[in-house]
């Protein structure tokens, strides 16, 4: 039987933007899409100095890390919001997804704006979708023995 998950397990083998980062920028990512203020539809606000709190990064980092996420794709920091524009392609469950799409709908304006502007810059978000997808529903079924 297949397992439910939240996240997309197949990230770790199956996208190469999340492979591009640095294993500081993965903790970031995973953190980013994992904590407790994170939001169904992708945005949420977050201060810089708590996300440097929880994940033992240093603040002068971080801002560059960003830049680093939103080159490849992955997530963006902009006016004290965590963006991440391909959020709906890294959960694993039909129901949540309707969380999100109710989620979008009540952000702020220029949030969701940005969120559009990152979806369709040059990045090809489509292939990070099917990047960080599976195309095989059984590849998430693996045992969990050690």
């Amino acid at each position: 039987m297949a397992k439910q998950r939240m996240v997309q397990t197949s990230l770790w083998r199956k996208s190469r933007r999340f492979k591009r980062c640095t294993p500081l920028e993965k903790l970031l990512f995973l953190y980013l899409i994992t904590n407790s203020d994170t939001e169904l539809c992708g945005a949420y606000e977050l201060e810089l100095e708590e996300i440097a709190l929880h994940t033992g990064i240093p603040m002068k980092q971080l801002p560059g890390m960003f830049r680093s996420l939103e080159e490849i794709g992955l997530a963006a920091y902009c006016g004290g919001w965590v963006l991440i524009p391909r959020y709906k392609a890294l959960v694993d469950n039909p129901k949540v997804r309707k969380g999100i799409e109710d989620g979008l709908s009540q952000l702020p304006d220029w949030v969701r704006d940005r969120m559009d502007t990152l979806s369709k810059a040059s990045i090809d978000y489509d292939s990070l979708s099917k990047d960080m997808t599976d195309s095989d529903s059984d590849s998430d079924s693996d045992s969990d023995s050690d």
